[in-house]
């Protein structure tokens, strides 16, 4: 199973398609885009487990990703794709106060 999704990091997993063109899936490549931008690059290919962790993201970023499949003919079409926000640090607490004790006459 991928690592979780923290600040830095995005665990994917996928499962092999309906059909592998009557030859063996040999890898996977799997490709990113931040979606402010849309604009996808590959972050790794010869992906043998049918998931992977994706490293060194920013954090509060939003990204998406599509996985492709390889037989020995060629490359599938890419994957429907996922959105994924990386996680973010909280926001700080607001409105602390000092709260005095309340005391008890006997």
């Amino acid at each position: 199973m991928p690592s979780v999704t923290t600040a830095y990091q995005i665990g994917l997993a996928w499962q092999e398609g309906a059909y592998n063109g009557a030859s063996p899936v040999i890898d996977y490549r799997v490709s990113i885009a931040r979606v402010s931008d849309g604009v996808y690059s590959v972050y790794a290919s010869g992906v043998i487990e049918k998931e992977l962790t994706v490293l060194g993201l920013t954090p509060g970023v939003r990204y998406e990703f599509k996985v492709e499949s390889r037989n020995i003919i060629a490359y599938s079409e890419l994957s429907a794709s996922i959105s994924i926000l990386a996680a973010q640090i909280p926001n700080a607490p607001t409105n602390l106060s000092n709260v005095p004790t309340a005391t008890f006459a006997n």
